[in-house]
C-alpha cells in the first residue's frame, strides 16, 4: 500500500507532502536526547516548508471527531508527516471499535493546522504512535513553540 501512496504523490506534484528523506531526518532529530536550536531549526523548516496529513473521519464517534479537517482526540489535534504513521494510528484506533472504518486522508500546510490550534486552543501531536519510548513533537498553542515529548503507550 505505500508503494501506491508514493506512486500517487509522484504524480500529484502539487501535494507538497514531506518526503521520505525529510522524515526520516526528523525521527534521527527527535530521537536525540538533546536537541540543539539548530536541530529545531531543521525539524521547523521541515515541518513549515510542507503539508501534514490529516484524517477527517466526518461524524463525530467515541469522542473522536474532526476539527476543521483535522484529526482531534481528547481535544488534542492528532496530524503526522509520513503515512505509514498516520495508517499505524488508523489501524489502532479502528481496532479499539473508535472510529469508522472509512475515514478521510488529507493534507493541509503545517501553517493551517498551527492556525487551527491557535484557533481552537487545542494543542498539536505530530506523529502520535502507541508505541513504548516513541517520540513525538507538541505544538502548544498558549506557549507558540514546539517540543518534543515521549507519551505514554495507550
Amino acid at each position: 500500500m505505500s508503494k501506491s501512496f508514493d506512486e500517487y504523490i509522484a504524480d500529484k506534484p502539487e501535494l507538497n507532502i514531506i518526503s521520505k528523506e525529510e522524515s526520516a531526518l526528523l525521527k534521527i532529530k527527535l530521537g536525540k536526547s538533546h536537541r540543539k536550536e539548530s536541530d529545531w531549526t531543521i525539524i521547523k523548516n521541515i515541518l513549515t516548508s510542507h503539508d501534514i496529513i490529516t484524517v477527517n473521519i466526518g461524524n463525530q464517534t467515541n469522542g473522536i471527531k474532526s476539527v476543521h479537517g483535522v484529526l482531534c482526540e481528547e481535544n488534542k489535534l492528532i496530524v503526522f508527516t509520513n503515512m505509514d504513521d498516520c495508517k499505524k494510528h488508523l489501524r489502532y484506533l479502528h481496532a479499539l471499535s473508535l472510529i469508522d472504518r472509512f475515514v478521510h486522508i488529507e493534507s493541509l500546510p503545517f501553517e493551517s493546522v498551527i492556525d487551527i490550534s491557535d484557533q481552537t486552543d487545542m494543542p498539536i501531536l505530530i506523529d502520535v504512535a502507541n508505541e513504548k519510548n516513541r517520540r513525538l513533537i507538541i505544538y502548544y498553542p498558549h506557549l507558540k513553540k514546539l517540543e518534543a515529548a515521549i507519551l505514554a503507550p495507550m
